[in-house]
């Protein structure tokens, strides 16, 4: 039990959901829901130190899952 308290806490470490929330907001999206870490932003050239998955309504209106990747202090945050 001890390691997966452990474990947790580290995958919430490595999200930033009131960044996420601000990238997504000045990009359109509505009705955002932040759900925590994601595996989405660390594939090949993509390794983002932090990755918070969401779910919104995109500016054209579908609803979307995705996940907001920020990296180090220069290189910002993408939504994928």
């Amino acid at each position: 039990m001890k390691k997966l308290t452990i474990v947790l806490m580290l995958l919430t470490a490595c999200t930033r959901s009131s960044r996420a929330r601000e990238v997504l907001e000045e990009a359109g999206f509505t009705n955002i829901n932040i759900e925590g870490y994601s595996l989405k932003c660390g594939q090949g050239e993509h390794d983002d130190p932090t990755c918070t998955a969401f779910t919104a309504t995109a500016p054209n209106g579908r609803v979307v899952e995705g996940a907001v990747g920020c990296g180090y202090i220069l290189k910002g945050c993408t939504i994928r």
